[in-house]
């Protein structure tokens, strides 16, 4: 069948040559069909059509072939083609992936994640409409055709006349580009649905043309083209269950059906049709340049005697032998450094804290052994296992009833029956945008066991808390929702414990009952949603108050804490940050406000999760360096961290009394320095990430840690 076709287009090729002599020559357009990284195949076929030296007179292209299309008719060469792929990580620019979670600043002091799910509520389900974020996508089209102007006739005015399509989502209708901005252009028609972003301007939404017409013959045939020759990229097989068994394997399955309803009824209108099998390639296998390349020219081969009798058609004279060196058109203009104009979605697309009805969840952390090294080195019998996984959910709701006041809830359990639940009511008395300020009212109760000096967690296992709180307060907020949060909050808080000591079974009863005022906030001009790279941020914490207890009567507390961290980037895979936190108070409260990271408390590594201070200072420095980019990233994180503490313990640091109210004095009386280092590998996805590594200090004592955020 194959060679009756082939002799029956040498034959129509050669009567239509005959009428072809008496005016003009033919007319000849290129049909580039979409498929991913498959397309990049379509490079081979503009290799072939150059080399035979058959004129081209228009090129259309839909999603990827699009891209290749489009760069062609604005002057690249095959050659220039395939050294951008193969020059440029293609893998990295189509594939940053979009999340629909993020780092909610809440509260000073709170880096905890909602990374299992966070979706906005309102018109629909969802804070992000594609997983694939376009900037770097733009960015690489700034960078290589940043010079060509931003309203053009893709007829008149690029090398080669073009066109590409994209489908309006607002009507579903076909959209043809042939004049505007190439770039646009581009961008519109490669959307490919769910995976990239849509192309949203103030009055239109563009998506892949594939939607309608995957291999656009018919453009062509409307343009009345004598020769049309068409490719589409990607094995058209017929599916199997287990070609779903994965991401990309349900994205392969997705893109070829798209293919399959794409091409209906369009290769039967071209002249040539050339189906390249690009094998087990995947639509983002953007990795497997090399052998995506290998299978279009193999394919491109295979119709080597077709396209030669295209060729054949036309005279000597006709034929166009392009100088491989040649130079487009536009590339002959001073070039435009634009720099990178486009940001990340996440980024430029900064949601309000406030801005939206939202619902999320997340799950951190941490998990360490510790042990302690004796002088012959051998193993510490206290050595001891600690986990405090946590589950969060929060709900906000916006403007309830229509009304100015939003309600805040948030939900904590962790895996030491301790259970925590809060309300905020948020009145807005600003409008609703820019600097607001809010009027708060709140409640809060935490029941269970959940503190650093639960079971488990004192170095020698002798104390364990049941604790019960209860709180209220209310206050103002001001922010403006994107790199700031300030908090002037008058609150009270009833605290009953049950603390058993050395392991005896009955149980001392305690109440403390705390009223204080508190102005707290967080600075966050530059915080990067990454789990690794936190960019710029400060953290602060001013309380005053009383507090009575079961055992004494009224008495003076404080607490002073700041945290600052910045972090450089030194190229695209090494970063270096920086830290420092002080803190100095007095009071029941000196269990609660730390936080763990890199198996030790307030950061020290190989100090596990229980060491307790009421006066502190920290400094610390860390690197980490990018392994492997995509979908998951993976890190190798190594921190130092140091600083100095009182001498005394966990015991002293909840039950001394008399004591000096001088800030930091107890760190200067019964000094105690801290310096610990960390290594370990961190491994960052969508919906989170996790840091398993080692960590020693100056004690000898050895964490393996995992941390959750």
């Amino acid at each position: 069948m194959r060679k009756l076709l082939t002799v029956l287009l040498i034959l129509v090729i050669a009567c239509t040559a005959v009428f072809a002599r008496e005016g003009e020559r033919p007319k000849v357009a290129i049909v580039l069909g979409g498929g991913g990284a498959k397309g990049i195949a379509h490079i081979a076929l503009l290799e072939k059509i150059e080399e035979l030296g058959i004129p081209v007179d228009k090129v259309y292209g839909t999603s990827m072939g699009a891209l290749i299309g489009g760069l062609y008719s604005a002057g690249y060469t095959p050659g220039e083609l395939e050294a951008l792929v193969k020059n440029n990580d293609l893998e990295k620019l189509f594939t940053s992936f979009l999340t629909t979670s993020y780092n909610e600043v809440l509260d000073p002091f709170n880096f905890n994640t909602n990374n299992l799910f966070s979706f906005t509520l309102g018109k629909g389900i969802g804070s992000t409409n594609g997983l694939i974020d376009d900037y770097k996508i733009l960015n690489f089209f700034y960078k290589y055709a940043g010079n060509v102007p931003d309203n053009l006739d893709f007829e008149k005015d690029l090398t080669i006349p073009f066109n590409c399509n994209a489908v309006d989502m607002l009507t579903g209708a076909e959209v043809v580009f042939s004049s505007g901005s190439l770039i646009t252009a581009m961008r519109a028609s490669m959307s490919i649905p769910i995976i990239f972003e849509p192309l949203m301007t103030d009055t239109d939404v563009y998506m892949d043309g594939g939607l309608t017409a995957n291999l656009p013959v018919h453009l062509a045939v409307q343009d009345g083209y004598d020769i049309i020759i068409a490719e589409t990229v990607g094995n058209l097989r017929e599916l199997t269950p287990e070609d779903y068994e994965s991401f990309t394997g349900m994205l392969n399955g997705f893109t070829t059906i798209i293919v399959k309803k794409g091409i209906l009824g369009e290769p039967e209108k071209a002249t040539l049709y050339i189906p390249v099998n690009t094998k087990e390639n995947t639509t983002l296998g953007f990795d497997k340049t090399d052998d995506i390349l290998a299978c279009g020219r193999e394919s491109v081969a295979m119709y080597e005697f077709e396209l030669k009798a295209i060729a054949d058609r036309f005279e000597d004279s006709e034929k166009v032998f392009p100088d491989p060196d040649r130079t487009g058109k536009y590339f002959s203009y001073p070039h435009i450094d634009r720099g990178e104009e486009f940001k990340s979605s996440k980024e430029s697309r900064k949601e309000d804290l406030f801005s939206r009805t939202r619902i999320s969840g997340g799950l951190y952390g941490g998990t360490s052994f510790t042990f302690v090294l004796k002088e012959n080195k051998e193993m510490e019998e206290q050595s001891r296992f600690t986990t405090i996984p946590t589950v969060s959910l929060r709900a906000f709701i916006k403007d309830i009833g229509g009304s100015k006041v939003s309600l805040d809830t948030r939900l904590r359990g962790t895996v030491n029956k301790d259970l925590a639940l809060s309300g905020l009511a948020m009145l807005r008395l600003t409008p609703d945008y820019g600097e607001r300020l809010y009027l708060l009212g709140g409640l809060g109760v935490k029941l269970g066991a959940f503190s650093y000096l639960t079971d488990k967690t004192a170095s020698d296992g002798s104390l364990n808390i049941t604790e019960y709180v209860f709180e209220g307060n209310t206050g103002l907020k001001l922010t403006n929702e994107e790199d700031h949060i300030f908090n002037l909050i008058a609150n009270a808080k009833m605290y009953a414990g049950y603390p058993s000591l050395m392991k005896m079974e009955s149980f001392m009863r305690t109440w403390t009952f705390l009223p204080s005022f508190e102005l707290n906030g967080v600075w966050y001009p530059s915080y990067n949603t990454s789990f690794f790279t936190k960019g710029m941020r400060l953290d602060f914490i001013g309380n005053i108050g009383w507090s009575k207890s079961k055992s004494y009567d009224w008495d003076f507390n404080y607490k002073l804490k700041a945290a600052y961290e910045i972090n450089f980037e030194l190229n695209e895979k090494d970063e270096i940050w920086f830290d420092a936190t002080a803190v100095t108070h007095r009071g029941p409260e000196c269990m609660s406000e730390f936080y763990d990271e890199y198996g030790g408390a307030e950061g020290i590594p190989g100090y596990g999760y229980s060491s307790l201070f009421q006066d502190y200072a920290c400094v610390g420095v860390g690197y980490q360096r990018l392994l492997k980019d995509g979908f998951t990233k993976l890190y190798l994180i190594t921190q130092l961290r140091g600083g100095v503490r009182e001498e005394h313990g966990f015991y002293d640091a909840v039950y001394k009394y008399d004591l000096d109210y001088t800030p930091f004095a107890s760190m200067v009386d019964e000094p105690h320095w801290d310096l610990g280092y960390g290594i370990g590998l961190g491994l960052d996805s969508p919906i989170g990430g996790v840091v398993a590594g080692i960590g020693f200090n100056l004690d000898k004592k050895v964490s393996l840690y995992v941390d959750i955020k």
